[in-house]
């Protein structure tokens, strides 16, 4: 009876420092789980495990609220890898592959937008500041309560005191409706594009401060992406 054939082997596990060096790659590893997993809000990015077929990737997801909520993905590679130590250098093309994909169908952009960015310096806080008065004198004058419609007649006289109420409801619902148009036109494409995910703290806090603010707001978006785009070319060249 001819003997049997040896038991096949898989390939060996990789060494602890590889696996090390691989969690340290995490934009490049937020990436592609935002793009290959849609887990558009992962942190903690870290490599489990490698083969030369795949890598399993272990995050965190939701915002802070949800940080204790653990997921894993396991990201093939095809073809295979010719030897483990490729992985770093496969991983970094399939990254440079779904950027060109995205960016040439105008898609989400690779970049996530985790933080909110309230009004900075003077000239920001008066835009914010004159917008939110009149937010709320509109919101005091609806309430008898407080005594504004009293207070406003009492200085400007009755009827010109109605005028001035008339045209602050007029300047109120004007803001709102054109913060309003600009949200769905500037705000919540940029949001979608930059991996915000609906319903999070994040997306809350910069739905209400446009609202609120106006264009101020978008500009304030733009320059933070800026920011953290540069932050992730800088470190591109050792993530």
């Amino acid at each position: 009876m001819p003997p049997s054939p040896p038991p096949s082997r898989s390939p060996p596990s990789p060494p602890d420092p590889l696996l090390s060096h691989l969690s340290t790659l995490t934009p490049l590893l937020t990436r592609l789980l935002a793009t290959h997993a849609s887990a558009h809000d992962a942190h903690y990015v870290r490599a489990t495990a490698l083969s030369l077929t795949s890598i399993t990737l272990a995050y965190r997801n939701g915002d802070p609220a949800t940080f204790l909520l653990h997921s894993s993905y396991t990201l093939p590679f095809a073809p295979p890898l010719a030897s483990l130590e490729d992985a770093e250098p496969r991983l970094r093309a399939m990254d440079a592959e779904s950027r060109g994909r995205g960016n040439e169908r105008g898609e989400r952009s690779a970049t996530v937008i985790a933080e909110w960015r309230g009004p900075r310096g003077w000239k920001e806080g008066i835009s914010a500041g004159v917008c939110g008065v009149v937010y709320a004198l509109y919101a005091a004058s609806k309430f008898p309560g407080i005594g504004l419609r009293e207070w406003v007649s009492g200085i400007l006289g009755e009827g010109t005191g109605e005028w001035a109420l008339w045209g602050l409801a007029v300047l109120f619902w004007g803001m709102l409706l054109a913060h309003m148009a600009e949200s769905a036109g500037l705000m919540l494409p940029r949001l979608r594009k930059y991996n915000v995910r609906v319903g999070t703290r994040c997306w809350v806090a910069w739905v209400a401060e446009h609202l609120v603010e106006g264009y101020p707001a978008v500009q304030r978006f733009d320059r933070l992406v800026g920011e953290v785009e540069g932050r992730g070319r800088k470190g591109g060249k050792g993530d």
